[in-house]
């Protein structure tokens, strides 16, 4: 039972997700500027995912790829300082370093 519920909720982050990263991708296109509250919202639900060992969208792969590439030449970081990580997604600069620190650390279950 505890399993279910937990896979729902893991469900329902998962779509609201896509929801935001297709709201994210939308903005973006018409202003030319991602909006960073809803960028971070979608990397911290990313990595709960991740966490959880659950699939993450492609939408939303697409669209955090987006926001951080975006953010990475907004920051003025160069495409020298850019990595790709274990999934082929561009990381770089300070918040690419936060990102592989925080999972080389994450627990090996998320409770």
């Amino acid at each position: 039972m505890e399993i279910d519920i937990r896979q729902s909720r893991l469900d329902t982050v998962s779509s609201l997700a896509s929801t935001l990263a297709d709201q994210l991708l939308t903005e973006g296109l018409a202003s030319g500027a991602f909006c960073p509250e809803k960028g971070e919202a979608l990397e911290k639900a990313t990595l709960l995912l991740e966490e959880c060992d659950h699939p993450v969208p492609d939408i939303v792969a697409n669209a955090l790829a987006q926001y951080r590439h975006d953010d990475l030449r907004g920051n003025g970081t160069s495409a020298a300082d850019e990595t790709a990580d274990d999934a082929g997604r561009v990381t770089g600069g300070a918040k690419g370093a936060f990102f592989r620190l925080i999972r080389s650390v994450r627990p090996a279950a998320f409770a």
